[in-house]
């Protein structure tokens, strides 16, 4: 038996309203589906927890929960003998977790209709909680979702991110789960179970709409706490174009003091040595170009296959849910190199797995240069 705390918890990144994860190792000689129905009874019975939905990722099992106060609780259970970390938020309470776990893809998630019910009203709380948290489009998002699993009939949606308002946004919440209480469908049984955690709902999304409500950034402009990039801040108004660290790190012999992670024959693999998460890849020219316009078509072609090489190791290695990938052109454009032309990829975490509630703040991974370059010279093969 192991257990491990998960999510946002893990990474000591929790707000008021972030939900609970925990995952286990069941025994390999014991049944993951007793253990389930174990845990569900205990947790009805002493915390009044409604069991919502399950989701199925290879041999794990996600149970999602909703406890009094509209509290979401997941607990995973895994056999021992794969049981380890799917990501960066993952802490070991006890027991122990196999190393380089692989992310197998999900395989089923709600599958009845009862259980699609309670990812509707999973998809409710969440929007709320978007609107508390000032992220308007997540709340969006979050009832756009909602609106596709209602059994008839589903709300006006909102008005795009760029006018809509947390008004607009929770009254379609308090629509939504207006209809959820009078017309569950097949999820009568349910809808009589979350009955109090419903009007709970509906009663928050009243007083927000009463008070004022923060507003979230747009994504431009949230931060990603990367305190080591103190040094390249400081150096990078000096402008050394004599001393191109790509030209230097393709020139030098030892890739791996270098970060050098693949070399073809036109460009190359580059850990980034700054970054703002870890497996933050670059992907440059040998050539010594600033503009991307001069790269010639058959260097241009290989640096988007080692683009994709490289996402392929981050997939394997780290199974990011995202991606930003791009070039920085010029210094107005953000280039820290900006004579040596160069494409970066910038995985990305929502900080929970990707069938979950994105948090809405961005995570950096908690792994030093040396263990990435480890890690992904591996996946490079």
């Amino acid at each position: 038996m192991a257990a491990a705390v998960v999510g946002a918890e893990a990474a000591r990144r929790v707000d008021r309203w972030s939900d609970v994860d925990l995952a286990f190792g069941v025994a390999e000689s014991t049944p993951v589906g007793e253990v389930l129905n174990e845990w569900t009874r205990e947790l009805a019975a002493e915390l009044e927890a409604v069991h919502l939905f399950d989701v199925h990722v290879g041999p794990t099992v996600y149970r999602v929960f909703l406890l009094p106060g509209n509290l979401q609780v997941d607990l995973s259970f895994t056999p021992a003998g794969r049981f380890g970390a799917l990501g960066p938020n993952f802490r070991l309470l006890f027991g122990t977790a196999v190393e380089n776990r692989v992310r197998e893809p999900m395989e089923r998630l709600a599958e009845t209709p009862r259980q699609r019910f309670g990812l509707c009203v999973l998809y409710l709380v969440r929007a709320r909680l978007g609107v508390e948290r000032g992220n308007l489009e997540q709340a969006e998002r979050y009832l756009r979702s909602a609106a596709e699993l209602l059994p008839e009939g589903r709300p006006t949606p909102p008005a795009p991110p760029a006018t809509s308002t947390p008004t607009d946004l929770l009254a379609a919440v308090r629509e939504a789960l207006g209809l959820l209480l009078r017309e569950p469908g097949e999820g009568r049984d349910l809808a009589e179970m979350l009955r109090p955690q419903l009007q709970e709902l509906t009663r928050l999304t009243l007083d927000a709409g009463q008070r004022p409500v923060r507003t979230m950034p747009p994504v431009a402009t949230q931060r990603i706490w990367a305190p080591w990039r103190l040094e390249y801040v400081k150096d990078a108004s000096k402008d050394k174009e004599s001393e191109c660290i790509f030209c230097a790190a393709c020139e030098a012999e030892d890739d791996e003091a270098n970060l050098i992670l693949r070399r073809g024959e036109r460009s190359f693999v580059i850990l980034n040595k700054f970054p703002y998460t870890n497996g933050h890849l670059m992907v440059a020219p040998y050539e010594h170009v600033a503009e991307l316009q001069r790269i010639d078509g058959a260097t241009m072609a290989e640096i988007m296959s080692l683009a994709q090489r490289g996402m392929n190791a981050l997939e394997t290695s780290y199974a990011p849910h995202g991606y930003n990938v791009g070039f920085n052109q010029g210094r107005v454009a953000g280039a820290g190199v900006e004579h040596h032309i160069h494409m970066h990829i910038v995985p990305r975490w929502g900080g929970d797995t990707n069938f979950m509630p994105v948090l809405g703040d961005t995570r950096v991974m908690n792994q030093t240069l040396h263990d990435s370059y480890e890690t992904l010279k591996g996946a490079f093969g």
